[in-house]
């Protein structure tokens, strides 16, 4: 059946329901709803506009929901990609646009040195392969979000359970000990080999993050350290155990009332399932599922069980503090919920991040009812502080001690004093912070006070810098009474030197200090000799600046090899 007239941004939550009850699937829409319901009131995501497409991707291309979920999580956490447009042909078209996008920030590394003796299946002086055969060591071997491999990511997305037990992978994470070792194109650190049935393999590179058909002679020509590992069977699929084939049967089941069996349901809470708010009251052996739960890093437990269940609080308030930190440290500012929040700051974490003020903005708390001990806990940081007065409370009502965090860096004064107070009624003490740097002074008179009333200390700080010395006695004297002190400025400078003499004065009565500082480099000494003098009774101090570029290496000075060339033609050198 086609849906396509479904398939579009924007379909509402009855003709989504209408999709589904067409194939007969009407049981599945709560499930795509708890995909969605997170992102309902965010601007990207408004009413779950965006159902019907990830509906699409189960129905048509056969996508598990699992996959689906962890995907357009990592879409909607996403700064640049959920401000783009929800329609794709396919999910490998989905698929492909979220794993060669860039995480919003920098991950950190993690180390390695916690593996077991007998995870190493093979060492030589080339390579270390170690055996990933669990989802943590898949990430403690993957270095977690350092490359962003979709088995060893420490959040909600990793798929490690989706390609074991779906398609009975195996994977090897390869790590070359040597430059020789290395493919001399790519240049890996680190490999992951899949292994999947019927000797078919699948590789993972660290420089790219997709997966790449392989047969084993194509991995040996492109890496031939692997030939001897491959000859010793090292890279074998491993079947699944007894308990990854319980797993595989319980990962199309939805509902945790639906099994009976108390490990059973440990196992599909393992599989990273979750557990809607009505199913609690009627589970029978809460306290073991709680436990694994938290375990796992559920974040939607009620409060009533929490209530009820008093010893494990202090054990989820730490997993919901571990979950803020992930989030931030992987850019998934949107992804932070109140509880996280709350949590982490009730917990004395000290704020280090500079975006979570647009989380806290935007996402979260929409700059209403921020705790006060938030608040003094990030307002110390001057990056923090400042986004906490610009972009929450948009410079109304700001305390006064996040005023002093942040006006002692130049750079926030300025944006203040221009983005926020629009350069109406200025403090001064926002004008001495941002004066005393050349740049600020200079496109603030420029931009803001159009070069009306400008404060003598931004004329000071001006002239100091022979660039906007230049653009300030062209541009704004038109070379007229132009202060002595600012002739000093651009005659530090050859290059201002030479666009002076030749915009301003046309050439006319050139002091001779302009001439001495433009011959100091000989790219300007060759202009004032050809396109001035035309090659005429050019002094001898100007040859000899020009000719002083053949002793020193090109890497030194900054003239390309075409001008060293040119000049060697002229004086036959």
């Amino acid at each position: 059946m086609n849906f396509n007239n479904f398939f579009t941004e924007g379909q509402n939550e009855k003709q989504a329901e209408s999709l589904l009850k067409k194939v007969g699937k009407e049981k599945l829409f709560d499930t795509f709803l708890s995909i969605t319901e997170p992102y309902k009131n965010n601007e990207f995501g408004k009413n779950n506009k965006h159902l019907s497409q990830l509906i699409k991707f189960h129905l048509e291309d056969n996508i598990n929901l699992d996959i689906i979920k962890s995907y357009y999580d990592r879409f909607m956490n996403h700064t640049k990609l959920r401000a783009k447009k929800f329609e794709f042909k396919n999910f490998k078209d989905f698929e492909q646009l979220v794993d060669s996008t860039p995480s919003d920030v920098s991950k950190p590394q993690q180390k390695t040195n916690s593996s077991s003796n007998e995870d190493v299946v093979y060492e030589d002086n080339n390579i270390k392969v170690f055996l990933g055969n669990t989802k943590n060591k898949c990430i403690t071997y993957g270095k977690g979000q350092q490359y962003g491999f979709c088995v060893s990511r420490s959040d909600g997305s990793n798929l490690f359970n989706s390609y074991r037990l779906l398609q009975e992978a195996t994977f090897y994470f390869v790590y070359f000990k040597n430059e020789e070792a290395k493919n001399n194109i790519a240049k890996e650190e680190l490999i992951v080999i899949h292994a999947y049935p019927y000797d078919k393999y699948q590789i993972n590179y660290a420089t790219e993050n997709r997966d790449y058909e392989k047969t084993k002679e194509k991995l040996i020509s492109e890496f031939p350290v692997l030939e001897v590992p491959f000859n010793q069977d090292v890279f074998k699929r491993i079947p699944l155990t007894d308990k990854e084939r319980i797993m595989k049967e319980l990962e199309n089941i939805n509902y945790i009332l639906e099994i009976n069996n108390v490990d059973e349901q440990l196992l599909w809470i393992e599989l990273g399932k979750r557990i809607r708010d009505n199913e609690w009251e009627q589970i029978t052996s809460v306290e073991p599922v709680l436990a694994k739960y938290i375990e796992v890093g559920a974040y939607d437990i009620p409060d009533s069980i929490i209530i009820n269940n008093p010893k494990f609080k202090k054990r989820y308030e730490q997993k919901l503090a571990q979950r803020f930190d992930i989030k931030v440290e992987n850019g998934r500012w949107g992804g932070i919920t109140k509880d996280e929040l709350y949590t982490a700051v009730q917990l004395g974490k000290t704020i280090k991040y500079e975006k979570i003020s647009e989380a806290l903005a935007r996402d979260i708390l929409k700059g209403k009812d921020v705790p006060q001990e938030f608040i003094q806990s990030f307002i110390k940081d001057p990056k923090l502080a400042y986004y906490y007065a610009s972009e929450v409370l948009k410079g109304q009502n700001v305390p006064p001690e996040a005023i002093q965090s942040f006006i002692k860096n130049p750079q926030y004064a300025y944006r203040y004093a221009r983005g926020v107070l629009k350069g109406q009624n200025v403090p001064p003490e926002f004008i001495q912070s941002f004066s005393q740097d050349p740049e600020l002074a200079y496109y603030y008179a420029k931009d803001v006070l159009k070069w009306k009333d400008v404060p003598q200390e931004f004329i000071q700080s001006i002239s100091q810098h022979p660039k906007l010395a230049y653009a300030y006695a062209s541009d704004v004297l038109n070379g007229k009474d132009v202060p002595q002190e600012f002739i000093q400025s651009i005659i530090q400078d050859p290059g201002r030197a030479y666009d002076y003499a030749s915009e301003v004065l046309k050439w006319k009565d050139v002091p001779q200090e302009f001439i001495q500082s433009i011959i100091k480099d000989p790219y300007y000494a060759y202009a004032y000799a050809s396109e001035v003098l035309k090659w005429k009774d050019v002094p001898q101090e100007v040859i000899d600046s020009i000719k002083i570029s053949y002793t020193i290496p090109p890497n030194l000075i900054n003239i390309n090899e075409s001008f060293r060339t040119k000049l060697k033609t002229i004086f036959k050198l």
